[in-house]
Formats: structure tokens, sequence, C-alpha cells
């Protein structure tokens, strides 16, 4: 499989590093293929040296699993297994962390390659304590801001590699896009513990009861992973959605049906599948549509984890719905703001420092960036300073062009009336689109047209349910 442009690029860029400084942080974003990188990293680096040994270390069953597929038969230290003379002379030796910090490290013999996966975990602390300085390491992570704020990342390597951004992959291609939608929060009250929101607290503010609606209002009947805020809360939400008749499950750690049940998610046979925080790294399921993050969080590490689940692309998917319920969006800034990483890991905000200013588009809801100009959704384009203040003055005039409509109901209104219609205000532009799909893609054309939206407005319609409450129009 050869490597994208961006890959070879930090390939080349983490090499250079690593020969100057030893230590270094490989930072991608998610979705951007850190394991296969990693690979490609080691397999020229034991080409270097018949001497040559590596280490590889996850922290997660999946991120294991999807690391040792690249290599042909590599040595593995799980738990349970007692060290074996291979364990100490394989060039590639893998293991979970856990495992690796139970066990005596200095019978597992001299490494010159450490690769550590999701290297903002505090976990590998006591790993690169014990590594010799001469040995090189790196640190694979979308997000380099380490778990423990005593241990900094900057503290345990001396470079970063940083080579591209969400925005970058986005426009490429290579990722999916998002459409942010939020639901008011009020963080007032609670509580925090080890830098954390406690669940006690947020399960008193987090609103489950409407989590339904308003899946079914933005996203109905797409592949969704739910984040909820702990085990309880999980069972409580997948309960909601399954009494309203949507296929649903939950995943919780120990589960012996674990496997079958992500079967049935990646297949379609469940809509639905909820969890805690479960599905955060190592989960790959490109099919999913939308990620509910249905509760609050301090870390913005944990943040882009969660969304990013959704932002692999596959086949007839080109983007994804992201529907924060915590508060995130306001305390983080979006999923996929331009953030400088080099300049974060030497100098790491508190979470939640300076979110990007945000607004919403009139139009369909979505979240754009302050500055935009136009929704790159829809289509709709702001208007200036000075054509708002004149909307301000003259804005009574949006209101007039639906007497003729008055009594009939919105099933008889043409494209024309119902466009009407919706810029009196009467109508938010959602109600409208749900009819114009339920009509099928020549009406859904034309008011595309009309409004001057893109083609993928009309497509990503399609894709969407349909079905309307009819009204007869009153004054």
């Amino acid at each position: 499989m050869p490597l994208r442009y961006y890959q070879n690029g930090i390939v080349s860029a983490t090499s250079q590093a690593c020969a100057k400084h030893k230590r270094v942080i490989m930072q991608a974003p998610p979705g951007a293929g850190k394991t296969y990188i990693s690979y490609e990293i080691i397999k020229r680096h034991l080409k270097k040296g018949m001497f040559n040994r590596v280490l590889v270390s996850t922290h997660r069953k999946e991120l294991f699993e999807q690391t040792a597929k690249y290599f042909d038969q590599p040595a593995t230290l799980q738990a349970g297994d007692k060290i074996k003379p291979i364990h100490g002379t394989a060039p590639v030796l893998m293991t979970m962390i856990e495992t690796l910090k139970r066990r005596d490290f200095a019978k597992l013999g001299k490494f010159t390659l450490a690769v550590f996966d999701e290297a903002h975990r505090a976990d590998f602390n006591k790993i690169l304590d014990t590594l010799p300085a001469d040995t090189y390491v790196i640190g694979a992570t979308a997000t380099p801001l380490s778990s423990s704020k005593k241990h900094p990342l900057k503290d345990k390597y001396n470079s970063i590699v940083s080579e591209v951004s969400i925005p970058e992959l986005i426009s490429d291609g290579y990722l999916a896009s998002p459409i942010h939608h939020k639901a008011e929060f009020d963080d007032t009250g609670l509580r925090t513990r080890g830098g954390e929101f406690t669940s006690e607290t947020q399960i008193e503010k987090i609103q489950f009861s409407n989590i339904v609606d308003m899946w079914k209002q933005e996203a109905a009947g797409k592949k969704t992973l739910v984040f909820n805020v702990n085990k309880k809360h999980t069972i409580e939400v997948d309960r909601k959605f399954k009494e309203a008749g949507i296929s649903s499950t939950h995943l919780l750690s120990g589960d012996a049906d674990r496997t079958a049940k992500l079967d049935a998610f990646r297949t379609g046979d469940i809509t639905i599948l909820n969890n805690c925080e479960i599905a955060t790294t190592g989960f790959d399921v490109p099919g999913i549509e939308c990620v509910i993050v249905n509760r609050a969080t301090q870390s913005l590490p944990l943040w882009l984890q969660m969304p990013g689940r959704g932002s692999r692309i596959a086949p007839g998917k080109d983007s994804f719905i992201i529907l924060d319920l915590g508060g995130n969006i306001d305390r983080h800034g979006m999923w996929h703001l331009q953030r400088d990483w080099k300049d974060i890991f030497n100098n790491p905000p508190k979470p939640g420092e300076n979110p990007a200013p945000m607004k919403s588009c009139p139009e369909c809801d979505a979240i754009l960036y302050g500055g935009a100009r136009e929704c790159q959704f829809c289509g709709y384009t702001f208007p200036s300073p000075a054509e708002q203040e004149r909307q301000d003055v003259i804005g009574y005039l949006q209101k007039v062009g639906h007497d003729d409509v008055i009594g009939k109901s919105v099933d008889q209104l043409s494209v024309d009336e119902l466009i009407a219609l919706e810029r009196s205000g009467k109508y938010k532009p959602s109600y409208i689109w749900r009819i114009l799909r339920t009509r099928g893609r020549e009406d859904l054309q034309k008011y595309a047209e009309i409004k001057d939206y893109k083609n993928g407005w009309v497509y990503r319609q399609m894709k969407m349910g349909a079905g309307f409450k009819n009204y007869r129009v009153t004054v």
C-alpha cells in the first residue's frame, strides 16, 4: 500500500527529528493513518541495521490488533505470558503497556527504537523513564497533550513533528467533513475531580430524555455512535432508543458479546451504538455517519477523539454529523478547528482555553467559524455588516409575499410558495426541507437552484429521512 503524500512527509520529518532529538512526538489527526506511518518508519529502521530491534506498545486491544496485522509474525507479549527467549531477541516485540509495566523490562534485551501509540497517555511514563538515553523513541498521537498535568509531554520528549492538519485532510478528501450541531448546555455547578467533570454532576445536567428527538431531527436513520457519561447512563440512553423503536445496543467493558455487537453495528443491523469511553481510540468503523457526544469533558484530547470516530471516509460518505449535547464546542472549539500543535506541545493550554468564535447558519443550523461568509453545507451567504444593518432596518420586508397561501395545507404548496413561507419566518428551513425530501429529488433540485445551493446539499438531503407533519397555513 503506497504512502499518501502527507504520510511520506511525516515519515521523513519524523526520521530527521529522531536523528537530531532522539525522542519525538509524531502528531497526526485521527484517520491520518498513524499506525501505517509507524509501520513504515519501523520497516526502514530495521533495514538500516541487522541488530536493530523495535519495541511497539499500545494501551488498547483494538490498537494492538491493528498494529500487529502489518508485521509478519511479530513476537508478542500478552497478559499471562511468561518472558521467553524470543521476547529478548525478536526484531519486533509487540505488547500492551499494562503487560509491559508488570514484567522485568531488563529481560527483554536492548531496543534501538520504541514506538508508543496514543503517547499522550501517562501509562507510558514508567517505560519511558526506563529506556536508555540512546534509544530512539517515537510517541504517536493525534492530541499531544499529556493526560497528566504533572508530566507534560515536553518533559518526556524533545521535539514534535506535526505535518498535516484536519482541515487539510478534509480539503484533500482523506477525511469526511463534519457538520456540527449543539444543544444549549449550562455547565454552572459542574464539579471536577482529577481535572474532569464528575459523573454525578454531569448526569444532573445532561438532558438525555430528548436525545432521541434530537437524533431524529438531525440524523434519523444514520449509523450513530453515542458517547455517554458512564455505564449507567449508557444503559439508560440505550433503553430510550429501543423504546422509540430504533435498533440500538450498548457496549461496556467486559461484554462477552462485544464482537457480535460490533459486527452488527458495522453491517447495519444495529443503528445506534452506545458507550462511554470504550470506542475512543482504535475504533475503526468508516461507515459511522453521526457521533453524539452526550457528555461534557474538560479534556481536549477526549473531545477530539470522540467525534474523530466519524471522520473516516467511506463509499457514498463525504460528511458526518456531530451532535454535541455537553457544551464541548463552546469549551474547546469545533472538532476540525485549525490547531497549532507545536505551540500546544510547548505551551499546554488549560482545558477549553480560547476556543474560536462560532455562529450558526440561519438556513441549516450548522455551526460555523465566526468569520465565515458562506455556509459550506447549504451555501447560505452571510450579509456584510452594511447589508446586515440595512436588513435590520427593513427586515419586515422578509415577511411579505405569503398572503396568497393562507388557508392552504403545506403539502399543496409549490416550491416557490414554500420558499416564500420560509422567508416569512413562519417555519424553519429544516421543516421546509423535510417537505421537499418527501417529494423527492426534483423539488429539492428546484429549491437548491432558487437558493443557489450547491449540488452537495441535494445529495445530503436525499440521504436524510423524509416525512413531515402537515399544517394549514394561517396568518
